[in-house]
């Protein structure tokens, strides 16, 4: 009687050590988790970092958006200054200015026309197009 009560004490001693070293393998240790909290703290710091940097560039594309949406704009009345002197110019004559005024107006359209597309992509390099030569 007694021989089964001791085999019945082992076994469910057995049982509940198992049990434990089941759980300890379940649960993380104390380093484990601390490992994990500062895995998390240093990707938090690297997201805060890249957020920060995106920022900064997003801001300057800002500006720079606004600066050529200004030159767009004095670009626009100075070719609309340019066309309404050219106007004057007619009557089957020449005026001595009136090549200097359509040259102007030449280059002020090349200005638009490429800050308009460096509105739209932006990624493509800003060139000034070059004085044509009088041929």
């Amino acid at each position: 009687m007694y021989v089964f009560q001791i085999r019945d004490l082992d076994t469910s001693i057995t049982t509940a050590e198992k049990r434990l070293r089941e759980l300890r393998l379940r649960v993380p240790s104390g380093r484990q988790l601390e490992a994990r909290r500062l895995a998390a703290l240093k990707t938090n710091k690297g997201l805060q970092n890249r957020i920060q940097q995106a920022t900064v560039r997003l801001n300057a594309v800002l500006a720079d958006n606004r600066v050529l949406r200004s030159n767009l704009e004095n670009l626009l009345k100075q070719r609309d200054k340019f066309m309404l002197q050219l106007s004057f110019c007619h009557g089957g004559f020449r005026l001595p200015y009136q090549d200097l005024l359509w040259r102007s107006w030449l280059l002020i359209t090349d200005g638009l026309c490429l800050l308009r597309s460096s509105l739209l992509m932006p990624h493509l390099p800003r060139e000034m197009p070059h004085m044509p030569h009088d041929s």
